[in-house]
């Protein structure tokens, strides 16, 4: 009896020991699952933003080839009102079956200063760019130069540190922005009144820097600015399609104004017969814009930039079956393109 007395406090004391650790080994458990759970999540989170921006960067590149059936007889001005108000109207749709649930303002501003760098700004200097170089070289110095731009600007504001893998991705970039600018001798000219002024004609020692790329490289540099301004926006107010909204509202807005008031651009408002294909650029431009800023929302400018850079792939394939009949591709234009593909897969990898 005395022994039976003496052991039942060990095995108290075992059971409990039992207890505890089961209880360990389903803390661990519950641990480990969330770990998976956040590691599938980041996982997942990449994914999607990878073709997100794989999605815009069609979507921009069908954008930018139509846009250059529509300016033949469209003013460039006008090109641009039209197509900024039908994505305005594409991406108003997509937030009426999607509302936020909460606004938030700093959210809103940031989004509608990104809007105003792009597409405000650069759709019009993006479509100049287009109209005088052809979108087979003019989309590839924006595209080129928009990561290396996003990525110093990532590493001052965020303190994103790219690899030297990613550096080498990006000189591949460069150069083959470099080389599409030389690619042919002249520009096409396009006289803009008195919001451009008269076309003059490059010097053959000025050949290797013409005018024309100006306008890319504006555009290359709204385009990166708005992707830091978006990125940092979406911390704040997690709904992409409602900050393309913005965006987009404060792009079509700043343009009508000046249509109104400014008066040279007043006088380039013209519409041709070739409007339908502003139509669809519009189209493509929404679809593009939302594509954007849910990539922004779900990974890294590092990450996003570069692959939305990946355009000419598309504008090569479009230019071939759209605009065959207007500008003709040659093979150094090919080739630069293609490094500028190989120079984001590079960077993404």
């Amino acid at each position: 009896m005395h022994e039976h007395e003496f052991r039942m406090p060990s095995n108290r004391v075992s059971t409990r020991g039992l207890c505890g650790d089961v209880k360990r080994h389903r803390s661990d458990a519950k641990h480990h699952l969330r770990a998976e759970r956040k590691a599938l999540s980041l996982v997942s989170d990449a994914v999607a933003a990878q073709l997100f921006a794989l999605s815009a960067a069609t979507c921009f590149a069908a954008s930018q080839v139509t846009v250059k059936r529509g300016i033949k007889e469209t003013s460039i001005v006008s090109s641009v009102l039209i197509s900024l108000t039908v994505a305005l109207g594409v991406i108003s749709i997509s937030v009426v079956f999607s509302p936020p649930d909460e606004i938030r303002l700093d959210g809103v501003v940031l989004f509608a200063l990104g809007g105003l760098a792009a597409p405000g700004i650069s759709r019009w200097a993006a479509t100049t760019g287009i109209h005088r170089l052809g979108p087979s070289i003019a989309v590839p110095i924006t595209q080129g130069a928009r990561p290396l731009l996003a990525f110093l600007g990532a590493m001052a504001i965020f303190g994103e540190a790219p690899s030297l893998q990613r550096g080498l991705g990006l000189l591949v970039i460069v150069a083959g922005g470099w080389e599409l600018s030389r690619s042919r001798e002249d520009a096409r000219s396009l006289s803009l009144g008195s919001l451009e002024g008269p076309v003059e004609e490059a010097a053959p020692s000025a050949r290797f820097f013409r005018p024309g790329l100006f306008f890319p490289l504006l555009a290359a540099g709204m385009y990166a600015t708005s992707d830091l301004v978006i990125k940092e926006a979406v911390t704040r107010l997690e709904h992409p399609r409602f900050g393309a909204l913005v965006g987009m509202s404060t792009a079509v807005l700043l343009w009508m104004l000046g249509a109104l008031f400014i008066r040279p651009i007043r006088r380039e408002l013209h519409v041709g017969s070739d409007v339908g294909w502003l139509l669809i650029s519009g189209v493509f431009s929404g679809l593009a814009l939302i594509s954007l800023f849910s990539a922004l929302d779900k990974g890294d400018v590092t990450l996003v930039s570069p692959l939305v850079a990946a355009q000419p792939l598309g504008v090569f394939l479009f230019s071939r079956i759209l605009l065959k009949k207007v500008e003709d591709l040659h093979l150094s234009t090919v080739l630069a393109g293609s490094a500028i593909v190989v120079g984001t897969i590079i960077v993404s990898l």
